[in-house]
């Protein structure tokens, strides 16, 4: 076995002074992005341990964004990578999905697990892509009950890089609240042509639907010639 056969990763180390990992700060009026069904609401926070970074009931996580493809990216990241046709997705089913978004009221303090002094912690890229998420929710579950000199939680979350968005910014938030779902005001994004242009710009196809002018139109007399009369 290599050393790259195994993961390194271990559970996170209640010895360390978990306050002081490094910070990243999302300020007040910037925004959060979540790409959901149409027709579900947009701000769960799941605690069904399922996902990477859930925390348990009557905590839980809600996974987001700072940019809106991103979001998408993961919804349709699998779709897209199994596909063993042409690897063409039609127009219609990006239409099935919207992606909401969020303006922040204040501002957000997540451990950044893409910061260099994360090391420091013992913190690798692993714990961003393993795919047991047994490690993963520990470290939620460290980061959401650290406390600063006050008493006052130090992390609403954690900045991560997600699995399907390749791009140089680690664009993943996953949120820390009470589970289920939140009734925050939302604006919304509709998967249009600018979001598909955004998407064939970074190779993945998308099949628009013929026009009128490119289908054949069938009457039906055509039938008769062929139907055997008795």
């Amino acid at each position: 076995m290599t050393t790259r056969e195994f993961v390194v990763q271990h559970e996170p180390d209640p010895k360390l002074s978990w306050p002081d990992f490094p910070q990243w700060y999302l300020r007040k009026k910037a925004f959060l992005y979540r790409a959901v069904r149409n027709g579900r609401g947009p701000w769960w926070f799941c605690s069904c341990g399922n996902c990477r970074f859930d925390l348990s009931d009557p905590r839980g996580t809600c996974y987001t964004s700072i940019d809106p493809l991103c979001g998408l990216l993961e919804c349709i990241g699998i779709d897209w990578c199994t596909k063993e046709d042409e690897s063409v997705f039609e127009a219609s089913f990006l239409q099935k999905w919207t992606i909401h978004v969020l303006r922040v009221e204040r501002t957000i303090h997540l451990a950044n697990l893409t910061h260099r002094r994360a090391l420091e912690f013992k913190v690798t890229n692993e714990l961003s892509n393993m795919s047991q998420y047994r490690v993963p929710k520990l470290f939620a579950r460290t980061f959401d009950e650290a406390k600063g000199t006050r008493g006052l939680p130090t992390f609403n979350g954690i900045r991560y890089r997600t699995r399907f968005d390749t791009g140089p910014r680690p664009n993943g938030v996953a949120l820390f609240g009470q589970h289920g779902e939140q009734p925050w005001p939302t604006m919304t994004i509709e998967v249009d042509d600018e979001i598909v242009s955004q998407l064939r710009l970074i190779g993945i196809q998308i099949e628009d639907p013929p026009s009128l002018a490119a289908l054949e139109i069938v009457d039906g007399r055509d039938l008769l010639d062929h139907t055997e009369i008795g």
